[in-house]
């Protein structure tokens, strides 16, 4: 064998295992990503648990069970049955509520993921449907931008850039908080010199300070863009059997920054929908609509803006939101591939509409798990599909409520994402 093949074979030899080792790392964390991190499973109901992976499982022993800790269960309670995740071989019950953990191996060999069990009652939703107008007051002074001024010596200048950024929020100005807008610009207005403003940015207080400018018509300025309150139209998903409220399945985000707004609090109003403006390949449609504000259109109030939808508190008065009898939560493990419903308001009219469930995320922990497809020619024929504004429809299936529909796919508006009711009420508390 010549030198040049002993090369070109330790070459391949050398790529072949590079091939190898990524497949199986790529691998490890596919599958890792695919498996939830938590599952819910209902007392003393049998349940079967597919990843559709080859994995085993093994009872984690829990300390603190065994020291009688009161939120945790017994490995004796729960009985498993033989078999791996990769089908519908393998059951899991448990007679006691509390929480557990189960431990994957794949190909029974390697540890890939634990995850956490929580045994609960039946939980009752009462679905909505119908189109709510939100009002979301920032946490601080939100800024969307800076911007050039024409200073009065005839230099062009950006005083605030590198030093504030858009996604800020600033709380107070020299020391005095501020908490909208107009009380802002009082205290900045004209100020000859250096401002110093408390922000926060990404979750952390700061204070910066900015020269103002004296610009060409004499006024000084600090060249900032802020915004404190944001507004929108959504579809309100469900309401609980405590007044407790969610809605839209993702959070409300800034227009300017494609952030989700911090809020200090917010207001939840009846939403009237006018027109729709069909969706098409290539331009998503919406719902039209105004929201009423007044005090017979207020419907509650909001305490929280997040990634996984817009929570707050039904007043007792305007319980009638939720037309629907309560339904039971159906979870993750419960979901299949097939035929669904969803729960919207168009043209003031609330019902159901069939679609079909084509994907499933188990591991999706965000507001994109699950794929779904319109099918019922009626909603078709009025929307084209999913439109903008319709975020927050309930999805049911086999009687009962396991999602909430949250984006629509703008190359075909007949489909859409869904999150996990169980996301919903993970991020509610």
């Amino acid at each position: 064998m010549t030198e040049r093949k002993r090369i070109y074979r330790r070459w391949l030899v050398g790529l072949l295992t590079i091939v190898i080792l990524f497949s199986l790392v790529f691998t490890f964390f596919y599958f890792k990503g695919r498996v939830p991190g938590k599952i819910y499973l209902l007392i003393d109901e049998e349940s079967n648990i597919s990843f559709g992976f080859p994995f085993t499982v093994d009872l984690e022993d829990n300390l603190e069970a065994a020291l009688g800790g009161e939120s945790n269960i017994p490995a004796d309670k729960i009985k498993l049955t033989e078999g791996n995740f990769a089908g519908q071989n393998a059951t899991i019950q448990s007679s006691e509520t509390g929480d557990f953990q189960l431990r994957l191996k794949l190909f029974g060999l390697f540890d890939i993921k634990t995850i956490d069990v929580e045994v609960t009652d039946q939980q009752y939703l009462y679905p909505s449907g119908r189109p709510v107008g939100l009002y979301l007051e920032t946490d601080g002074v939100m800024v969307i931008g800076t911007s050039e001024l024409n200073a009065y010596s005839g230099q062009t200048v950006s005083p605030a850039d590198g030093l504030i950024r858009s996604g800020d929020y600033i709380l107070a100005v020299d020391g005095t908080e501020v908490d909208s807008k107009e009380e802002l610009s009082e205290l900045i207005y004209n100020r000859d010199g250096e401002v110093v403003f408390t922000i926060r940015r990404n979750g952390e207080i700061s204070q910066v300070a900015v020269h103002s400018i004296r610009c060409d018509d004499g006024i000084y300025r600090t060249g900032i863009w802020v915004r404190d309150d944001v507004q929108g139209i959504g579809t309100l998903t469900y309401v609980d059997q405590e007044g407790n409220f969610g809605c839209l399945g993702h959070g409300i985000s800034d227009t300017d920054t494609g952030q989700i707004v911090e809020i200090c609090e917010g207001d939840l109003y009846q939403a009237n929908i006018r027109d729709v403006l069909r969706g098409r390949i290539g331009s998503p449609g919406s719902l039209l609509g105004m929201i009423v504000y007044s005090e017979s259109g207020f419907y509650g109030t909001v305490t929280q803006n997040t990634a996984r939808g817009v929570f707050g508190k039904i007043d007792v008065s305007t319980m009638a939101v939720c037309e629907s009898e309560a339904v039971p939560v159906g979870y993750r493990g419960e979901i299949e591939i097939g035929p669904a419903q969803m729960l919207c308001s168009i043209n003031g009219e609330t019902g159901y509409y069939d679609i079909e469930i084509i994907k499933i995320n188990l591991g999706s922990q965000d507001n994109k798990s699950m794929t779904i497809e319109v099918t019922d020619q009626r909603l078709l024929e009025k929307t084209g599909g999913i439109l903008q504004g319709m975020s927050g429809s309930a999805i049911l299936q086999n009687g009962k409520i396991i999602g909430a529909v949250t984006h629509v796919l703008v190359n075909d508006p007949t489909k859409g994402y869904g999150i996990f009711i169980e996301n919903m009420l993970d991020e509610a508390g």
